[in-house]
């Protein structure tokens, strides 16, 4: 049987094949946070608009944890092979880690020129970081595997319940590092009165301390107590997966995806209205991160005066997500492109389909409300083209990510 650092280096024959460039495209955020943090454009304190990208930033790094563990490409040839569990775990862990340290690269790239004005004052702000670090490399995993082992014990009900619920049953997936991942932002927020000397309800050393502690316990205790039962979630999971999906023919596809088929051609239509059923199926977390955005944006579109780098940042970290849907449209199991290409589905009908998908989110959670907010900001011409380009970076993503695999 493999070894944790066996299959490490499977994995990383397998890595080498496909070379990426992430650590590159986590330099150049790292630059431009640096930059965005030394000269901003709403005239505030650097450090708010840094603690404001950290925050946005944990929570992107810690939702990724269930596609580390569960939602990988190789996710069904591994539920089928003979792997211990804490192997598997290792190697999720490993791929959450990764992501942690890119997390950290940015944050320590963007506080250069907060160290180079104020080291001393800005050492809490970086414990902070640190902590969100430690949460979303431990944490993270912790309460994604968590969540698969109480997968694994509704499979039994969910199976004999002989009809598709209305709720995915490994939606708890996203949900559970969902609601991990608010309370910690909840403790960031309500201690930053106390990282620079003011005063808060809860001082920032104990929420440090606290949030550092919580992420590397909690890693420490699932790989004890959960790991083993690894391989049963990730068989429990990918089946129940495969169910979920098998149940589509009764799920309609959303509103706005019907209404826009009539605007386009028959097979992009069609293409359209699988996806919209497949996503919603298998990417419930989708409508939850955009109602976050749509939710804050509503609340500065109202707000006196809008805060420009949480509308920044909002609208920033909502064009990369975004990004991310427009990968996981052509990924598996949303999508099979020997199958899809065997059947004669065109770049161009993947493309529209694909761009209609994804502009229907962007414009229902982010677009509208991030308009009324952009007019209403101190400096609208800036708020107004920061907006139009991550719009077109939207539209740009899925005729990129189309392309056939």
């Amino acid at each position: 049987m493999l070894s944790s650092r066996e299959f490490q280096r499977w994995e990383r024959q397998a890595a080498a094949r496909t070379p990426s460039h992430a650590w590159l495209w986590t330099v150049a955020v790292a630059a431009a946070l640096a930059g965005w943090v030394y000269h901003g454009i709403d005239h505030g304190d650097p450090t708010t608009r840094w603690l404001v990208v950290a925050v946005a930033g944990f929570a992107l790094a810690f939702l990724r944890a269930p596609t580390h563990f569960f939602w990988r490409s190789d996710a069904t040839l591994l539920a089928r092979l003979p792997i211990a569990g804490h192997v598997l775990f290792d190697s999720g862990l490993r791929r959450s880690l990764l992501d942690a340290s890119r997390y950290a690269l940015v944050l320590i790239g963007g506080a250069a020129p907060l160290l180079a004005t104020d080291a001393h004052a800005t050492l809490p702000y970086l414990a902070i970081g640190a902590a969100l670090v430690a949460m979303a490399a431990g944490a993270g995993p912790a309460a994604c595997v968590g969540a698969g082992t109480l997968v694994t014990q509704d499979r039994a009900r969910q199976l004999l319940a002989g009809s598709a619920p209305a709720t995915a049953p490994t939606a708890v997936l996203g949900g559970l590092p969902g609601f991990v991942a608010a309370i910690a932002i909840v403790l960031v927020i309500g201690c930053a009165g106390s990282l620079d000397g003011g005063s808060a309800e809860l001082p920032w050393p104990l929420v440090a301390a606290a949030l550092a502690t919580v992420g590397v316990g909690s890693a420490l205790v699932a790989r004890q107590a959960w790991a083993v039962h690894m391989p049963a979630m990730l068989r429990d999971v990918t089946t129940l997966d495969r169910q979920q999906l098998a149940t589509l023919q009764i799920l309609p596809a959303a509103p706005l995806h019907r209404l826009l088929a009539p605007a386009m051609s028959p097979a992009a239509a069609r293409l359209l209205d699988v996806r919209s059923r497949l996503m919603s199926r298998r990417y419930p977390m989708a409508s939850v991160a955009g109602a976050l955005a749509f939710v804050i944006l509503l609340v500065l579109a109202i707000w006196p005066r809008v805060d420009l780098s949480l509308f920044v940042t909002t609208v920033v970290s909502s064009a990369v997500y975004a990004v991310m849907l427009a990968r996981r449209l052509r990924q598996a199991p949303t999508a099979v492109p020997r199958l899809e290409r065997a059947l004669g589905i065109t770049e161009d009908v993947q493309r529209s389909a694909h761009t209609a998908w994804v502009q229907t989110w962007w414009w229902l959670f982010v677009g509208v409300p991030g308009g009324i907010a952009a007019a209403r900001a101190n400096q609208p011409a800036i708020a107004v083209g920061i907006l139009a380009v991550a719009t077109l970076l939207t539209i740009m993503a899925p005729r990129r990510q189309s392309q056939p695999a």
